[in-house]
């Protein structure tokens, strides 16, 4: 079954946004909602304006990839029109390692099902056409009020999430736009995924840890699932046309992804705080776990194992930070940043409906900011944001003092909800180890204990007089039992008593912390500051909405947007960095690497290196908005045909939470070209079936002109047809 709109309403009223006003600074960003393109500025910059057909096909191709039931995760394109999909290798790796066997080890070997009837099912994840986008604001106000909290948009978007799947099997999220200023309700055609194809490691993977947020890149990070419904493979009327091409250097591309979360409109006063306190802080703390998880590592394969997960993690987000905080560094970044602050004032000073929304948002913000410092340090180290056991604990504690009023059938249901979400906190088996949270929590009390006063109620807690590894490793006794998904879902179904039972020095630590009057006072004036904060940036963002009609694109919150740039190299620290990679600068790249891990090209590529052309291109840079989490977003031309899909941004381009960096600025996005897929699926591992289907498909008739324009009246699914019927 697959939606089929009529094409008036796939754009909708929304198309107004599409104005001419958007300022040439910010033109290209990818976080334009797929229903409101600037088209003037596309045209602009491109000589091509993308007409309905295209944005319609665009939007009914993407798809959204998501952890079961969130509301964020990656994405992908329908590629046939038998709901075979392309995404990235790492969107879909935590599956390979729950799809593997003692025998067969996926995320290490790669997988591919020559027949359907081979393809595995991830019960993990699950796919998202976008069907329509509503403007709910005149709903949104009349039901919750016209400045809601976070907390009341987040219960009224589940109570239509609900509705919807229970009178039409669609999935809804209700979307804040412009702090408040609209409410949009996002409808989505939920699916389930197998998987088709995923490269090996040595070459899915190829750089590790130590080519991550870098370019020149070679890993191609690619996968194939496909659509289900029913059983059977789900057959869609539209999906991209596989480029065997792909791009050429300096054509003009469009992405369209689902990026996070930006925050682009920041007062100065909050990147200030960014850029004095709480970046150097996170760098502190992921230096120092990346140092002692190096450390261990070294002690043999086996370690290294244990604890290659947390590294990789910790790393990114070490990368992450510093490319920010650089950033911020930078001799002319915060005095440009201060001169759009000004002129983003001035405009909304002029226009008095805007001005009576700001009012002293700035002002409170400002003052928010500055008593924050005061407490950052405290909250920040008490937290432990930095192990993987900290969400978890804090809320096995909560569900314990909210279990103990609960009659059976309430707590039965309570378990049930919990166990879906562990399954997201802990992932597969093996992909949080005691060994690595012991690790991470000895480096955590290390820089609070260099950080922190001596006498801090913290440390006092924690350390209890103990040198911090000593301390890590009394605190992390036990633990393996919240790595089980089996003991703590025993836990879970006992209730308060089971908690209370299993007896972890860890779950101890947490409720000693929360039960600490310093540490609650610290933390209870942080959250309102925080809350002070938000609601004046909030503010912030409605009245420019305002003043600017519109002008500059909302900020990313994982759902459907459009973005243009072209595929182009780009200087990096004092050299050209070339605008693709091919397989010949692989194996000169495993070469200077001496071949060691993760430069081994393993042998199914080496098997092959006679059979490729070494000048094909593999990956390529793009000057397209590199917002975060646009992971699996499709690459297309003009044509509207595949030429890449989106893996990585380079070092320049981690400020993009921030700010769009444009093509006058080093940042790149990273992309797996499809010429090299292709000559990776013919020569590399024979997948000559997957690729046939693609071939195919990118040539065959128009599926949704054989089936007519017809379109079911209602928003709901259609009758499903045979996937052998269609073309």
């Amino acid at each position: 079954m697959f939606l089929r709109p009529g094409r008036a309403r796939l754009l909708g009223a929304l198309l107004v946004l599409a104005c001419a006003a958007c300022v040439s600074s910010g033109a290209g960003e990818a976080l334009w909602p797929i229903q409101a393109p600037p088209l003037e500025a596309i045209e602009k910059d491109t000589g091509f304006r993308p007409d309905a057909a295209w944005l319609e096909r665009v939007q009914f191709s993407c798809v959204k990839i998501v952890p079961t039931g969130a509301p964020m995760g990656g994405s992908g394109a329908l590629v046939s029109p038998n709901g075979l999909i392309v995404t990235n290798r790492h969107v879909v790796e935590d599956q390979l390692a729950l799809l593997s066997t003692p025998e067969h080890d996926l995320s290490i070997e790669g997988f591919y099902a020559a027949e359907r009837k081979d393809e595995r099912t991830l019960d993990g994840l699950e796919g998202l056409v976008l069907a329509k986008v509503i403007d709910f604001t005149k709903e949104t106000v009349e039901a919750i009020g016209a400045n809601p909290s976070p907390a009341e948009v987040n219960a009224f978007g589940r109570a239509l999430n609900k509705d919807l799947e229970r009178t039409k099997g669609l999935r809804g999220q209700l979307v804040e736009v412009y702090g408040g200023a609209l409410f949009w309700l996002y409808v989505y055609i939920p699916f389930e995924l197998k998987l088709v194809f995923a490269p090996d490691e040595a070459l899915g993977g190829f750089g590790g840890e130590v080519d991550n947020f870098e370019y020149p890149r070679h890993a191609l990070d690619v996968a194939f699932v496909r659509a289900y419904r029913d059983g059977r493979p789900m057959p869609n009327p539209y999906y991209l046309r596989w480029s065997k091409d792909g791009a050429a250097e300096n054509d003009d591309v469009f992405v369209c992804g689902n990026p996070g979360v930006t925050e682009r409109s920041l007062p100065v006063a909050h990147l200030e705080f960014l850029r004095d306190v709480e970046l150097p802080m996170k760098i502190a703390a992921a230096k120092a776990s990346v140092a002692r998880l190096e450390a261990y590592m070294k002690k043999g394969a086996a370690e290294r194992l244990r604890v290659l997960e947390a590294y990789n993690g910790h790393s990114n987000e070490l990368k992450l930070h510093q490319g920010a905080l650089l950033w911020l560094m930078e001799a002319g970044t915060l005095p440009n940043l201060r001169e759009r602050e000004k002129a983003w004032r001035e405009a909304m000073a002029a226009d008095g409906k805007a001005r009576e929304i700001l009012g002293d948002a700035y002002e409170r913000a400002e003052a928010a900011c500055k008593a924050l410092r005061g407490t950052a340090a405290r909250n920040f180290y008490s937290e432990m944001p930095s192990t993987r056991l900290h969400g978890l604990g804090s809320s096995l504690l909560t569900f314990g003092e909210a279990a103990k009023d609960k009659t059976p059938e309430q707590l039965t249901s309570m378990a049930k909800s919990f166990k879906g979400f562990l399954a997201q906190v802990l992932g597969p088996k093996g992909t949080v180890t005691a060994e690595a949270e012991t690790e991470i929590l000895a480096a955590w009390f290390a820089a609070a204990k260099a950080t922190l006063p001596e006498g801090d109620a913290f440390l006092a807690a924690a350390l209890k007089g103990e040198e911090p590894e000593a301390a890590a490793r009394r605190v992390m006794a036990g633990v393996e039992k919240l790595l089980d998904a089996e003991q703590v879902g025993a836990m879970l179904d006992a209730g308060a008593e089971g908690i209370e039972k299993a007896n972890v020095p860890f779950l101890a630590l947490l409720k000693e912390l929360d039960a600490l009057p310093a540490l609650q006072k610290a933390r209870e004036d942080a959250a309102a500051q925080q809350a002070l904060r938000d609601a004046a940036e909030a503010q912030i963002r409605r009245a420019l909405y305002v003043a600017r009609e519109g002008a500059l694109p909302p900020d990313a919150c994982g759902t459907l947007r459009l973005g243009w740039g072209k595929a182009a190299g780009c200087a990096q620290e004092g050299h050209a960095a070339p605008w693709c990679t091919t397989f010949a600068s692989l194996f000169a790249r495993a070469e200077a690497m001496k071949n060691a891990e993760p430069f081994a090209p393993g042998a199914k590529l080496l098997a092959a290196k006679a059979k490729l052309d070494l000048a094909s291109p593999l990956a390529f840079a793009t000057t397209c908005d590199g917002a975060p989490g646009s992971s699996g977003a499709p690459l297309l031309n003009r044509d509207g045909r595949l030429v890449g899909v989106v893996f990585d941004g380079n070092r320049e381009a981690t400020a993009s939470l921030y700010v769009y960096r444009d093509a006058a600025t080093p940042a790149r996005s990273i992309a797996v070209h499809t010429r090299g897929v292709g000559a990776a699926l013919e020569h590399v591992y024979s997948a000559k079936e997957l690729m046939q289907e693609l071939l195919v498909a990118a040539e065959a008739p128009d599926m949704k002109d054989l089936m007519g324009e017809e379109a079911p009246a209602e928003d709901v699914p259609a009758e499903e047809e045979p996937a052998e019927a269609m073309p």
